[in-house]
Parts: structure tokens; C-alpha cells; sequence
């Protein structure tokens, strides 16, 4: 597929997902922070606007990946505290360090330039960090250039760092330092014309600009990444680069690159002093050709070296030139592959496509399994083309590393498949949960029925006690299998903790103890997701202990700020820890293990995609919290989890009992619909069933023009075979725009049961409920004005 064919059908396929998004997300934009004084990457022009390359770009990705960017100005620091923060979702124009590794993911580069190098007129020029050894180098404080000069020792130079940039251009011009680092592009804020000093490049100094987003975002992080590599295969990026940095950071001509051919330009301005006019006149003309040629050749340079791709030009099976991405690919330098043999750089058995692609006279496109130079292996796309160096034919081959897809492609029919399982749960747990709703009704109304002391009542009271406890399971199989729409109310953790634990351990080896402090505040989280992080870590212990073991969860209310405590606001915490004595994490691991599909155990049926701690990690800091992890090779894992305390939720007052009124029930079950009238009856109202929507309002209507309206109608919200409470609902206040209405459904996260008050209902009722429950909730409705 052609490349252009390549990015229609992306897009296509971005702007259906989209429109299939759509009717269930409410899609909130993507802000990213951009600094207003980083000219000419990102910077306020003179009508306050913010623009720059940095801002074209991102809007023009936002185009490409169809969603939306909201740009956010401020400076550099104030962007990255909001960042930290949670304010921002990214940060424009960053650099890769170490630091930034541990908080950030970043993308492909957007952007890259050069350091330049400012020295007095009367002094020799550097061009490359080797010619730094021994020198006095001046960097100014915060810069990029002063961080990377810091991180490579100075190149063997000495580094004065200083906080005014006044003082280091003063420091070159007086020869107190050799040269001033800077960055190409932003060094012009720092030395102005007048200063008196010449400018040159460090061609071996390079500096790659991403889009950071929050470590872990994988989502964001993908969007952002589609869309740039659509930039780059459309056009848009080379003419935002040209416009802003270009084109493509072009490199002034240097005495040192003419000193080869002094000689030669001695000579020829001997014989053109003793040419007539015309002769001059030609010698001028190919001056200026040559001049144009050595710029193209920078300029292609520039642009194979910053390609996403690998590219590699061979001649006589040896590789003859490659650019740096190629040799990052294979473990290789640059010089490393000059000359080395293309068979080495391909797996044994498939060298013989290899020597057929090679060999072809046409234009070859294939997939291989590279060899890396510390043997292991990598799916690549190749992609060769015909072409001649010094009049003999050579090969021009671009190489894709194929690893990123193929585990993309892999875990995405993973995750459709849990999708999948996800549905399925939901719709069997919506008819166990309506089978089950019926029961509790009838238990409870057996159990008033038996006289005080009776030995029967023991008994009812274990049945119910059994009807219940498997809704709970189903609703912790949902949690599990699909997250479900978050929900958060106040909870006590020690109750999500009793629930989430055992179904985590089931059918292991694992033995699960709990230790969970009497004065525990509660929090306000979604239940049942903070359930599935839970279960995650408990899954982990599990996984680290192949052999059997305990895994421990502890909780204790803690205060922050702590000296070994995360980066939260200060207050009160819930602070669980779950522990287990299992084979501990490298540390060179450890700063990975909350990345997206990250995992130190092979895949297979019995294990996960490397994305448990990640969805753990997600939920948690969703919540407000933090999760941190102490772990040593040999003596097991610590993970703790930091959850925001919040105030007790003060009980709400039962209703006086209202007078009894005429009460319409709509449920597609016949045997719950039987239990509803009879325990309603027993409540002392009359009691008016109806199958579907369209029964329930006729009924409806006729009881209102009899002259005996019913006071409160119970929906449910899923119907087989016609309209539901939600549409049903929307028919009645037609007839009565005051209709009391009871919204009534077994699926929980419904989004009508999740807000039923803005679908125009008066109260809610998750079956299964109890009697005391169905009771309160009507009367309490029907003495509603």
C-alpha cells in the first residue's frame, strides 16, 4: 500500500472510531502546554497571539488525528508545574532526560537542532565536540545546551555555567572562555549582531524536540503520534519546518569546508585574473552552481538523518551509507556499518529473499527478521529501490522496525476480545441480577411473615444473605472484565478490599491476609474500579509467587506531606499496602513496571498483556491518589497505594410514610413483575403491572381520565422487544409533565442510573433490592411535591 493510501485509510479509520465514540463520549480536548517566549518554536507575536512552529504544528495534528488541542501559554516552568499538577495533559518543544523519563512518555521528534557555538573573530571555530577537549566552554544556566553539556561531561571541556547571559557573552568577548554553547534557533535571544561574534555549528550536537505526556498516557500518547506521522507522509510538517526552522535547519558554509579546495580556487583566480570578461563571467555561473549543489547536499543530509525511518544505500552486498535511525535500529553506530556485509544485518533463513529482493530490477517491497548486532531480532519492512553511485548500480533500501505493530496488532485483538467478554458479562449479569431481584422480594416477604421467634426466619435470613452475595460476585466479574463507567461515591476501603481480594486469589495457591486499621476514613471512588486496581496489584503478588505464598494487605490512615511519601497535596490519606514475598524486581526494571505493556513474564493463556499495573496505576491517579512500589531481587514487593480521605456522608433522614397512592410497575419479567405488585401490595398500595413502554402508557393515560392518576410509576430502564423506561418515561410526561417516575435497572453503570435526576426521574433502584429498600424509596417519592 502506497503511502498516501496508507494515511487516507487512517484517517478513515480515525474518523469512523470517532463517530462510533461519539453517542457515549463526551470527548474533553487535549491541552498542551507551550511557552510564549521560545522564539521561533513557540512564542506570543505582536497581537498577543501564540504562535510559532511548535503551535502550527500541534493545531494542524489536531486536524489530522480528528480531535481537538487547546493550547496553553505560559512559561516554561509555570507549564511544567501544571504538568506536574494534572492541570495539562502535555508539554510542546521537550527534550529527553533522565529526570523527565521517570514522570513522562514522550513521542516521535517533531523537531531538531543543532548547537551552535559563538567565538571571538580572532579565534579558531569549533565544529565538533571533539575539538572541545581542553577548552573553556561558557553555558548559560536552564538552557538546554548548559543540561546536555552538563550530562556529557562537557566533552572534556571545562564549563563555566552562568546565571546572566550578559556575563558569559562578556566572558568570550574579554577570552576569559573559548566559546558561548547555545541552541540553534533559540540562541539569537541570548547574542545580538553587535556583540562581535561569529557563529558556527557543532555538527555532532543534536537535540530532538517531542510532545510529552504523562507517564502512562498510552491513549493520548498514540493520537498524538498518528497524527505527527501523518504530518511528516502529507507535506504539512516540511512546510511548517521551512517556514519556522528552515528549510531543514540549513547549515551556513564554513572556511573549513573550502579549505580542501584553496589550492584549486589559488589556481583558478590566477587564470581568471588573465581571462577576458566572459570567461569570468562563466566562472561565476558555475561558482554559483556549486554553491547551490553543496546546499542541496546539506540539505538532503539533514533530511535522511532526521527521518523517522532507516534508510541504507549498498552496493556490492556491502552497506555502503546508512543514516542514524538505521544503525539505532540494528545496535550499530553509523562508522560500525560502513562496510559491513547486508547478509549480516539479516536473519539466516531469510537471507535468500533477501538476495532475491537484491538482486530484482524493480522497485521490492518486503517484511524480514533483521539481525541486531547483540543478535537478537526484529521484524522489519523493507522497501529497496534501483539507483547508481559513481555510474554503478547500488540499492537504495528504507527499513521500518515492525516490532511496535505486530505487538500493537496482538494486543488489540487481545483487548477485543476482553471487550468482547466485557458485553457478555454485562448482559448476563443484567438477567441474573433481574432472576435474583425477584428472589430477594420473596424471602423478604416470607420473612415478615413468619411470626417473631419462628425457626424459619434463620433461614430465610441465610437465603437472602446467599441472593446477595452472588449479585456482589457479579458485579465484581463486570468490574473485572470491563471497568464499567466510573461511578464514585463514598466508600468505606475496607469493604472494597474484603470484596476485591478473594476474587483475585481464587483457584490459586495465594493465601490473601488482611490487616486494615478500625479508624479508617472513608474515601470517594468508584467502587467498583478502585476494586479492579486493587485486584490488579493482588494479581501481581499472585503471578510473583508461582510456587504459593501470602500476600498481605495492610491499610492505615496516613498525613501527608511524608519524607518517602509521593507528590500529593497535603492532607489526610488511606494508605494500602499489598505486600508479598515473591522474586522482587530488577532495578533496572522497577521504573518501568507501570509503562503500557510492559511485562517481565512471557505472554501466553495463563498470562496478562503487561497492562495491570498500568490500568491500576490509571485508575489510582484518577482517583486523586498515588501508587509507588518497593521491591529487592529476592525479598519480594511493596506496593503502596495513596487514596484522598473524604468527610463521612451524613445519613439522610427516612420520609414520613405518605398516604398510599395508585402505583404503575413496567418490567419485561413476569416473575418480578409479580413479586413487585405483591410486596407493593403488602405496603399498602394499589398496584398496576405492564410488560412494555407501550402498555404502561396506555394504562397510564386511562387511569388519568378515569380520575384516579397513579401517584408514582416504577421503569425499568432495558425492555426486550419495546420502548424502555427512558423512552417510556419521555411518553408520560407528555401526558403529565410531573410524572413521579422510578428509574429501575440490574445494569448499574446504566448512564440513566447513574444521573437519573437529569433524565427527569426521581429516584433509582439497582436490583437487587430489598423490601426495606423498595419501601422507602416509594413512600419517599410519593410524598415528594
Amino acid at each position: 500500500m502506497s503511502y498516501p493510501a496508507a494515511i487516507f485509510l487512517r484517517r478513515a479509520c480515525l474518523l469512523f472510531a470517532a463517530a462510533l465514540l461519539a453517542t457515549s463520549v463526551d470527548a474533553q480536548p487535549l491541552r498542551i502546554g507551550v511557552e510564549i517566549a521560545d522564539e521561533p518554536l513557540s512564542f506570543r507575536d505582536a497581537a498577543g497571539r501564540v504562535t510559532g512552529f511548535a503551535p502550527e504544528l500541534l493545531r494542524a495534528a489536531a486536524v489530522a488525528g480528528g480531535f481537538e488541542i487547546e493550547l496553553v501559554e505560559n512559561h516554561w516552568s509555570g507549564n511544567l508545574r501544571d504538568f506536574n499538577a494534572g492541570a495539562i495533559d502535555g508539554l510542546a518543544n521537550v527534550a529527553i532526560t533522565p529526570e523527565r523519563r521517570a514522570t513522562m512518555d514522550f513521542t516521535i521528534s517533531h523537531a531538531y537542532v543543532h548547537g551552535i557555538l559563538y567565538v571571538r573573530n580572532d579565534r579558531p571555530a569549533f565544529t565538533r565536540t571533539a575539538e572541545l577537549r581542553g577548552r573553556t566552554l561558557a553555558t548559560i544556566s536552564g538552557t538546554l545546551a548548559h543540561a546536555n553539556a552538563t550530562a556529557h561531561g562537557g566533552w572534556g571541556a571545562t564549563i563555566r555555567d552562568f546565571q546572566d547571559p550578559r556575563a558569559a557573552v562578556e566572558a568570550v568577548r574579554r577570552g576569559d572562555a573559548d566559546g558561548l554553547l547555545l541552541t540553534y534557533a533559540m540562541d539569537r535571544k541570548y547574542v545580538k549582531a553587535e556583540d562581535g561574534l561569529k557563529r558556527e555549528f557543532v555538527d555532532d550536537i543534536v537535540h530532538h524536540f517531542r510532545v510529552a505526556v504523562r507517564k502512562g498516557d498510552s491513549r493520548n500518547l498514540e493520537r498524538l503520534n498518528d497524527a505527527l506521522a501523518t504530518l511528516r507522509y502529507d507535506g504539512t510538517f516540511d512546510r511548517l519546518y521551512d517556514k519556522w526552522l528552515g528549510p531543514i535547519e540549513p547549515h551556513p558554509i564554513r572556511l573549513a569546508d573550502l579549505k580542501p579546495h584553496l589550492p584549486k580556487l589559488i589556481a583558478g583566480a590566477a587564470v581568471i585574473a588573465a581571462i577576458i570578461w566572459w570567461q569570468r563571467r562563466m566562472l561565476a555561473r558555475m561558482s554559483v552552481q556549486a554553491e547551490a549543489l553543496r546546499d542541496s547536499e546539506e540539505r538532503y543530509r539533514g533530511l535522511i538523518d532526521a527521518a523517522f525511518e532507516g534508510w541504507m544505500m549498498h552496493q556490492r552486498e556491502k552497506v555502503v551509507s546508512v543514516n542514524a535511525s538505521f544503525a539505532a535500529m540494528f545496535g550499530y553506530t553509523v562508522p560500525e556499518m560502513v562496510g559491513l556485509p547486508v547478509a549480516a544485518l539479516v536473519a539466516p533463513e531469510y537471507r535468500g529473499d533477501l538476495f532475491t529482493a537484491v538482486s530484482a530490477t524493480r522497485d521490492v517491497q518486503r517484511e524480514l527478521v533483521g539481525l541486531r548486532k547483540d543478535g537478537t531480532r526484529v521484524p522489519v519492512e523493507i522497501s529497496g529501490k534501483s539507483c547508481k553511485l559513481n555510474g554503478e548500480p547500488a540499492r537504495l533500501v528504507a527499513v521500518r522496525d515492525l516490532t511496535a505493530r505486530r505487538q500493537a496488532e496482538n494486543d488489540r485483538l487481545v483487548l477485543s476480545k476482553l471487550e468482547s467478554t466485557g458485553l457478555l458479562a454485562g448482559g448476563i449479569a443484567h438477567d441474573f441480577n433481574n432472576l435474583i431481584a425477584g428472589v430477594v422480594l420473596n424471602l423478604d416477604m416470607a420473612r415478615l411473615s413468619q411470626p417473631a421467634g419462628s425457626e424459619s426466619l434463620a433461614f430465610l435470613q441465610a437465603a437472602k444473605q446467599g441472593a446477595m452475595a452472588a449479585t456482589q460476585l457479579t458485579h465484581q466479574l463486570i468490574a473485572f472484565a470491563r471497568g464499567g463507567a466510573e461511578v464514585r461515591r463514598v466508600t468505606a476501603v475496607a469493604e472494597i478490599v474484603r470484596n476485591a481480594v478473594p476474587l483475585a486469589l481464587s483457584g490459586s495457591n495465594v493465601r490473601g491476609e488482611t490487616d486494615l486499621a478500625a479508624d479508617l476514613p472513608p474515601v470517594r471512588v468508584d467502587p467498583d474500579q478502585l476494586a479492579r486496581a486493587i485486584g490488579n496489584l493482588v494479581l501481581n503478588s499472585r503471578e510473583a509467587m508461582p510456587d504459593g505464598g501470602v500476600v498481605r494487605i495492610e491499610a492505615r490512615k496516613v498525613r501527608l506531606p511524608l519524607p518517602d511519601g509521593p507528590a500529593l497535596p497535603p492532607g489526610d490519606y488511606v494508605c494500602l499496602a499489598v505486600r508479598d514475598r515473591g522474586q522482587g524486581i530488577d532495578p533496572e526494571v522497577l521504573p518501568k513496571i507501570f509503562d503500557p505493556y510492559f511485562s517481565t513474564k512471557e505472554r501466553g493463556s495463563q498470562k496478562g498483556m503487561g497492562l495491570g499495573l498500568t490500568i491500576a496505576h490509571t485508575i489510582i491517579g484518577r482517583h486523586g491518589g498515588a501508587v509507588t512500589v518497593q521491591s529487592a531481587v529476592g525479598h519480594g514487593s511493596n506496593f503502596l497505594v495513596y487514596l484522598p480521605a473524604a468527610a463521612a456522608e451524613q445519613p439522610v433522614p427516612a420520609p414520613a410514610r405518605a398516604a398510599a397512592v395508585p402505583v404503575l410497575v413496567m418490567d419485561d419479567e413476569a416473575n418480578l413483575r409479580e413479586s413487585l405488585r405483591r410486596a407493593l401490595g403488602k405496603l399498602g398500595f394499589e398496584v398496576a403491572v405492564a410488560e412494555e413502554g407501550g402498555a404502561a402508557v396506555a394504562q397510564f393515560a386511562e387511569a388519568r381520565a378515569a380520575g384516579r392518576p397513579f401517584g408514582v410509576v416504577i421503569l425499568d430502564l432495558t425492555v426486550r422487544g419495546g420502548p424502555g423506561g427512558k423512552e417510556t418515561l419521555a411518553n408520560l410526561r407528555r401526558i403529565e409533565p410531573g410524572v413521579k417516575a422510578i428509574a429501575m435497572s440490574g445494569y448499574a453503570d446504566n448512564e440513566v442510573m447513574r444521573d437519573y435526576s437529569a433524565h427527569g426521574f426521581r429516584a433509582a433502584l439497582v436490583k437487587p433490592f430489598e423490601f426495606e429498600d423498595l419501601g422507602r424509596v416509594v413512600t419517599q417519592v410519593a410524598a415528594e411535591i
